[in-house]
């Protein structure tokens, strides 16, 4: 399963970013072997107005499965329902350890 999260830092011990527009970085990162395949400084980080939109078309461009954050905002998030994608709500303090409660099924799927 390839998960899309923000991030502040490159590596899977780096934080996960609590913001989504306006998140240091993106990470894709495959979930059974904890491998990052994509990792992306956030060019958008700091645009006007718009940037959770571009940052879920960032998301969708990204080829993840799912998509683990806080704070999507409501167009961002219809743009990314729109393409039945689910977002689930970030868990843990680490990117590692947010990705093992996904895969632990601890984190909450976001449907609103």
């Amino acid at each position: 399963m390839k998960i899309f999260i923000t991030a502040t830092g490159n590596d899977l011990n780096s934080q996960y970013d609590e913001r989504f527009g306006r998140a240091n970085a993106f990470m894709v990162v495959e979930s059974d072997t904890m491998q990052i395949e994509k990792y992306m400084e956030n060019e958008n980080l700091n645009a006007g107005h718009g940037v959770g939109i571009l940052t879920a078309q960032i998301a969708i461009e990204s080829g993840a499965d799912i998509i683990i954050a806080n704070r999507i905002g409501p167009k961002a998030m219809s743009v990314i329902k729109g393409t039945g994608k689910k977002i689930y709500q970030a868990e843990g303090s680490t990117i590692k350890e947010v990705i093992e409660n996904y895969k632990n099924s601890k984190l909450k799927e976001i449907t609103s």
